[in-house]
């Protein structure tokens, strides 16, 4: 092999490219999907804290607020919770909304 050929190089220097690649999404591939199974509940799905009603695995965000940090606003009782379920204060959502 001919290390002076910038060919021989390039592809080789791709090929190590594409093995750090390949095992860094590997590493980080099933890290998320261990933090999205924590965060969605894993296979039993969500549910509203307040009444029950399951909530979409898909969320559709209703404000900023819910599509940059996460969260969800209940269909049946509109409580609106952060990504982890908590309830967001009535006070604090309402302000952020500007109502």
């Amino acid at each position: 092999m001919d290390l002076s050929n910038p060919y021989v190089v390039g592809v080789l220097c791709g090929i190590a490219v594409f093995a750090v690649f390949l095992l860094a999404a590997r590493f980080f591939g099933v890290q998320l999907r261990r933090k999205r199974k924590v965060l969605l509940g894993g296979d039993r799905g969500l549910a509203c804290p307040s009444c029950g009603t399951k909530l979409p695995a898909w969320r559709a965000p209703k404000n900023l607020r819910q599509a940059f940090l996460g969260g969800w606003t209940c269909a049946a009782c509109g409580d609106e919770f952060d990504r982890k379920l908590d309830p967001v204060p009535k006070d604090v959502a309402a302000k952020k909304h500007g109502s």
